[in-house]
């Protein structure tokens, strides 16, 4: 069985005419693996104590495969309505997003510490506007709303440190409940 860094290296020694065949044959497989197993690997990684895996370990293979995936994707902003239908099997779209979930617990560990300051605080809030984009295009998975995820170990830590009169489109979203409708599909943003 060929593995993700073996296929990578493969299509790397093509050349350009025959890497677009090949890469059209299996890019949508490779992107699948990617989105399955690297947030393995990213658990791997801040398991041991390591952080900031997207600079410092995140494989070579992962880079490239998601560049030729953006190199062929139609960009839009607006979820597809297969997206909305499915969303309940669908992996998330960013296969670094449990990394990014890491880091802002770790920003969210060092305000309680009294580490950071300010700057802390616009990370948080810059990741908090992450999600709310990825959740407006159903990029990523209702897994990550379940109860002992990472992610609702970040909301409950993120929302005690912003206060109770701290007002954002996420916030309404999780203190309102509406995440109950993003996991069937029925949720339409505007």
């Amino acid at each position: 069985m060929i593995t993700g860094k073996k296929m990578v290296a493969e299509a790397d020694r093509m050349s350009q005419k025959e890497e677009a065949t090949f890469r059209s044959q299996w890019l949508h497989g490779e992107t699948a693996y990617r989105r399955m197993v690297e947030p393995l690997n990213i658990a791997d990684y801040y398991s041991k104590g390591y952080k900031d895996y997207i600079t410092k370990g995140r494989s070579q293979h992962y880079i490239k495969l998601e560049k030729w995936l953006e190199e062929g994707r139609n960009p839009t902003n607006k979820p597809r309505k297969w997206k909305t239908e499915n969303v309940f099997a669908s992996l998330t779209e960013d296969s670094c997003f449990w990394a990014h979930v890491e880091e802002a617990l770790s920003l969210c560990k060092s305000l309680r510490n009294g580490e950071e300051g300010e700057l802390t605080r616009e990370n948080l809030v810059k990741f908090e506007e992450y999600v709310m984009e990825h959740i407006k295009n159903y990029a990523v998975s209702p897994e990550i709303l379940l109860t002992g995820s990472s992610f609702m170990q970040w909301w409950r830590e993120y929302e005690e440190i912003m206060g109770t009169n701290y007002n954002s489109e996420l916030n309404t979203f999780m203190k309102n409940s509406i995440y109950h409708q993003y996991a069937n599909g029925s949720l339409i943003f505007r």
